[in-house]
């Protein structure tokens, strides 16, 4: 298993289990840094009903930010992400923050910690 991230109850800080609180100030190449995640590894790890439905790498799963089992569709290849019925939309870093429920800097963290795990050829 993947090593984990999330907040940390206690302190309200974003927390990597295997390192210590994540950075408080975002590195000035994060944008740089993102392009070398593996965004199909990293959902595959968050999500265990992946199922990629089409040639374009868009797949399918139930929707995690719905109260129902409807679907939603995620591009295993840059993240972005699309629900009909909740009518919500963004890119990875959008869905890491619905799904965390943490700022956008603090999604960023999240992120750049999970290319420690899922890093393109790791």
């Amino acid at each position: 298993m993947a090593d984990s991230v999330g907040i940390d109850g206690e302190a309200g800080k974003v927390m990597h289990s295997r390192w210590a609180p994540l950075p408080s100030r975002l590195p000035g190449d994060w944008r740089e840094q993102l392009e070398g995640l593996d965004v199909s590894a990293y959902l595959h790890d968050r999500f265990d009903s992946m199922a990629v439905v089409d040639r374009n790498g868009w797949a399918r799963l139930p929707c995690p930010l719905g109260v129902d089992e409807h679907p939603i569709l995620i591009h295993t290849g840059h993240g972005g992400f699309r629900c009909d019925q909740c009518h919500e939309h963004g890119d990875l870093l959008g869905l890491v923050q619905r799904l965390d429920g943490v700022t956008f800097p603090d999604a960023v963290r999240l992120l750049l910690a999970a290319l420690q795990v899922h890093g393109n050829g790791s």
